[in-house]
């Protein structure tokens, strides 16, 4: 006869679903393909740019074609001076509106 250790189960544990796609720290969607961030601007010399949106589906935050890029995305290009916006001196401040369902 099997002995049953204390915390053994009858059932099997279920192990609860893992994420497919990592999250967005600005507007805290998962970063599925077509999907995208919510309107965000750059702000800049006292200045709101608008972040600029995907030309074709984003190789690094699944960003589909006309929407916006999610955070630290690698491919989005800054505003200002049209340069990486990762990293970029003009895109430190960052104002995020309120996800607006697709």
């Amino acid at each position: 006869m099997k002995q049953r250790h204390v915390g053994d189960s009858a059932r099997p544990t279920e192990k609860p679903a893992k994420k497919k796609y990592a999250t967005c720290g600005e507007c805290g969607t998962e970063m599925v393909p077509g999907g995208g961030c919510a309107k965000h601007f750059y702000i800049y010399g006292g200045k709101k740019y608008l972040a600029q949106k995907a030309d074709e589906q984003c190789h690094d935050c699944n960003a589909g074609p006309g929407k916006f890029h999610h955070a630290n995305c690698d491919w989005e290009r800054c505003p200002v001076c049209g340069g990486q916006a990762m990293g970029c001196e003009h895109c430190i401040q960052v104002e995020v509106h309120k996800k607006v369902p697709a």
